[in-house]
């Protein structure tokens, strides 16, 4: 089995969004080409409650760029960005639209998948010979 994971593409990681990428748009074509290509097709999303602690936001007086110590980490502080529930958080439509084995879905500032996604991920991992990637 072959499988494709597309990392990330998302609105507010294309151009004009909140932490656009530039040129993140132009792995679009490629991605949907590789999709149809391919057995199995994963989408990972970057997903932020509002007020997400690693957001410049949420400390009165930071800037995005700025650096705190949180859970006694270095954190750099972002953008609002990949908020649930708000169309930057949302996949492009042209990968939206794909038959997607699942969505996994980051809720840490490492983007640890979800429990459900994860053993989805686990599950295809186990019989996958050939995993790619792309994306942002």
């Amino acid at each position: 089995m072959e499988a494709l994971i597309l990392v990330d593409l998302q609105h507010d990681f294309m151009p004009g969004g909140a932490l656009g990428v530039p040129g993140g748009d132009e792995v679009l074509d490629v991605a949907l080409e590789m999709s149809r290509r391919l057995q199995w097709v994963f989408a990972t999303q970057d997903w932020h409650p509002a007020g997400h602690k690693s957001f410049a936001s949420s400390h009165p007086g930071k800037q995005v760029g700025d650096s705190i110590k949180l859970n006694g980490l270095d954190q750099n502080l972002w953008p609002d960005h990949c908020v649930q529930g708000t169309r930057g958080a949302e996949l492009v439509e042209l990968i939206a639209a794909l038959p997607l084995a699942a969505p996994a879905r980051g809720k840490t500032r490492k983007s640890i998948v979800t429990a459900d996604s994860s053993t989805t991920v686990a599950a295809m991992k186990r019989s996958c010979e050939r995993c790619s990637r792309s994306g942002v």
